[in-house]
């Protein structure tokens, strides 16, 4: 075991190193917004792994993506990062952030549990790994309808994957995850200290969801990477304040676009996110300009749409209407997916048909689905009430938070009002995540969000009555989450043994078993 671990922690600090040395590089080229990127250290990572996305699509076009391309991309990526390293003046400050970001991820993923969808998904990175690109997909892989989910975060994860050291299969998740951790607590700092409301209580709602929630790597497959930068994107829209008016902030409306294709092509109902981008983009004056870039920015989707109609013959699997072949095919399982995702399976498929119309899904819905979207938000929703409610008893009198009647109020009716804007895109996205897909977690983050929009007007009278509270009821609730976090994620070790057994990750031979009998 702890020979494991030492291999596991060496290879999470390559995997950091090579991923973050392309997107330096990267960021640098095109002379991005650079207060922002400081401020954000995740974005380095992400834009690292569009960079690594981008030359791993166009290599499996001829080859396989085998081992030896990984440890090309390695390699390369630590040289890049190390010559970026050599010019930084503050080696301490950056050797600690770097030993901590390891510390979390190797904890955060070692010993994991994998979920029930790893064993198809391991299927697509094993396919990458021993497959060009141009193959008939459809008819020559096995298990191919299920794997045909052509998720860019799979192709990423086959580049970092190495058959000698399964365990290299969790890094970039982990990673992802703790870069965010630590962006969103900076940023709680910062704006609490500039005394900007709205990134501040944003950052903080958002960290304790990471923390308290989910904070097990067990439910990370395609679903949360996504998810995860469309909080980004979020945030990043708190901070700027709808400013994207001067030549600055162009660069960072363009890292919300590079960043939303990116999410989009992990998962499909990501998508949403762009509503957002509408609003900012009618306050942007050079239009013609950004859309430009923004075309060539999206260089890396448009390749992935390829990529997409080259497996499957559709170029957004499995939507019929983007197919030029296998259209047939890709409906029946369009179908299979709705009635998943609104708790229609496994009725007959005649009743299947009149349940879909008028909403008749609905009830069955709310016994199925909503109990786990209860489970999950109502314990963090409870929490984050106590501290308004306790304040409230405190004050004994009511203060008005009429959000056209005040003043000063932070929420006075506004076209550019970026209170409203979140709130206007965030209750859209959730309702057309529950008209087309209201499986749980294919709205994490829109969900979330849409409680956000409730809980922000509650803090905000804390904020302002009381900052001495505010500030207490937040470390509270942050001790209190962080003993969760360490208790799960050590739990985690004893289920494993208990389901798996002792060998981690449970793969021989490029297979994955899903328990230790699985093997004999």
């Amino acid at each position: 075991m702890i020979i494991t671990l030492l291999s596991f922690f060496i290879l999470t600090l390559a995997v950091f190193a090579s991923v973050s040395g392309f997107g330096k590089l990267f960021l640098v080229s095109l002379r991005f917004n650079s207060n922002l990127v400081n401020n954000y250290k995740v974005l380095e990572f992400v834009f690292g792994l569009i960079v690594i996305g981008f030359f791993g699509m166009i290599i499996n076009y001829f080859t396989k993506i085998h081992d030896g391309i990984s440890f090309f991309f390695i390699g390369l990526g630590i040289l890049l990062y190390l010559i970026f390293f050599i010019k930084k003046k503050t080696y301490k400050n950056e050797l600690l952030f770097i030993i901590v970001l390891i510390f979390i991820s190797v904890f955060f993923s070692f010993y994991s549990l994998s979920n029930d969808d790893f064993n198809y998904h391991f299927k697509t990175i094993i396919n990458f790994k021993q497959n060009p690109l141009i193959i008939d997909f459809l008819n020559t892989i096995q298990d191919s309808e299920r794997i045909s989910f052509n998720s860019h975060w799979l192709l990423i994860n086959s580049i970092y994957y190495l058959s000698e050291y399964p365990f290299s299969i969790f890094c970039i998740t982990s990673i992802l995850y703790t870069l965010t951790i630590r962006d969103f607590y900076f940023s709680y700092i910062r704006n609490h200290k500039n005394l900007n409301f709205l990134p501040t209580i944003y950052s903080f709602f958002v960290l304790l969801f990471l923390l308290g929630v989910i904070n097990y790597y067990k439910e990370y497959g395609t679903d949360f990477p996504g998810q995860i930068i469309i909080l980004i994107i979020l945030l990043i829209f708190f901070e700027n304040n709808l400013n994207f008016s001067n030549k600055k902030e162009y660069s960072t409306f363009l890292i919300l676009v590079s960043l939303s294709f990116f999410a989009l092509s992990i998962k499909l109902i990501n998508i949403l996110i762009f509503f957002l981008l509408f609003f900012i983009f009618f306050r942007i004056k050079k239009k013609v300009y950004v859309l430009i870039v923004s075309s060539i920015l999206s260089i890396p989707f448009i390749l992935w749409l390829i990529q997409n109609y080259l497996l499957t013959g559709c170029f957004l699997w499995p939507l019929p209407i983007t197919c030029f072949k296998n259209s047939e095919q890709a409906a029946d399982l369009y179908y299979v997916i709705e009635m998943f995702s609104k708790s229609l399976w496994p009725i007959t498929q005649e009743k299947n048909r009149l349940l879909l119309e008028n909403f008749n899904w609905v009830p069955i819905w709310f016994d199925s689905h909503f109990i786990k979207i209860l489970e999950t938000y109502m314990i963090y929703t409870i929490i984050l009430i106590v501290p308004y409610a306790v304040l409230k008893i405190k004050n004994r009198k009511k203060i008005s938070l009429n959000l056209v009647e005040e003043k000063n109020n932070i929420y006075k009716l506004q076209i550019n009002n970026p209170y409203l804007v979140f709130s206007f895109v965030s209750f859209f996205s959730t309702i057309i995540w529950f008209i087309k897909s209201p499986g749980y977690r294919f709205g994490i983050s829109y969900n979330l969000n849409f409680i956000i929009i409730f809980l922000i007007p509650l803090w905000h009278y804390i904020y302002f009555q009381n900052k001495k509270f505010f500030q207490t009821s937040i470390k509270i609730i942050m001790a209190l989450v962080l003993v969760f976090f360490i208790y799960k994620n050590a739990l985690k070790t004893n289920i494993y043994f208990e389901k798996m057994g002792s060998k981690w990750p449970n793969i021989i031979d490029g297979k994955y078993y899903n328990t230790k009998f699985d093997e004999n």
